[in-house]
């Protein structure tokens, strides 16, 4: 099975995503800790009720649109009028979710009752997003028990996610157009030469051990690489 690049290693090693970002994160005061736990919960609590709504609207479609036939909401959906009908509404004004929205919520419907698995069962519907793509229903399955055995998060199912479909020959194409790839370098240009970013690595350097360190330089030298090609094939 493959396993995502970022699971924490027991006894050591490597660290997620997750917790490098939480290194870099300013220290915050006393005064500070109560608002910063409270917007937490608060955030905790405003995804559970995105979730369970997301939830509730994809059942209902999936008895009332396509009669609780998953096969239908899967694989012929295109065949519904009704279905077709919701999704040239979408994003419009008399239907104010997006196109995205309703096809993960009528999918993660057809496979909850689909699979009988208790791992899946045990993941939240953002997660069971992520693991959308995988399609295969014997993947699924293999997947949730692994995400949910390795407690991986949002980022680390998500690499983990790329890893199986590059393993199977399905990675994920990235649409890359001028305009993306230029707000996308331009919004992390301005994040790391800001100098209070710049300052707030430099305090956290010394308080860093041996492993974030390497795991820090390793993606600094990878990034230096990715620019190097980059603007080798721009020279092209």
């Amino acid at each position: 099975m493959v396993t995502s690049k970022r699971v924490v290693k027991r006894g050591g090693g490597v660290k997620s995503t997750e917790a490098i970002k939480a290194s870099a994160a300013p220290k915050l005061s006393k005064e500070e800790l109560p608002v910063f736990n409270e917007a937490l919960r608060r955030g905790e609590e405003a995804r559970n009720k995105m979730e369970s709504a997301l939830v509730e609207y994809g059942s209902w479609l999936l008895v009332h649109v396509f009669g609780g036939d998953t096969t239908a909401a899967l694989e012929h959906r295109k065949d519904n009028n009704i279905w077709m009908s919701l999704v040239a509404r979408a994003g419009g004004k008399t239907l104010r979710v997006s196109q995205k929205f309703l096809t993960v919520a009528v999918r993660i419907a057809a496979y909850d009752k689909r699979l009988q698995s208790d791992s899946w069962k045990l993941l939240e519907p953002g997660r069971k997003e992520l693991l959308l793509p995988l399609r295969d229903e014997a993947l699924l399955r293999e997947a949730a028990e692994h995400v949910v055995d390795s407690t991986l998060g949002m980022n680390a199912t998500r690499d983990y996610v790329n890893a199986l479909r590059e393993k199977n020959g399905a990675a994920p194409v990235v649409r890359v157009t001028v305009p993306k790839i230029k707000k996308m370098f331009s919004g992390f240009r301005s994040q790391v030469t800001d100098k209070g970013f710049l300052q707030r690595i430099g305090k956290l350097a010394p308080t860093m051990d041996a492993d974030e360190k390497k795991a820090l330089k390793d993606e600094a030298r990878a990034l230096e690489a990715a620019l190097a090609a980059l603007r080798k094939k721009l020279d092209e």
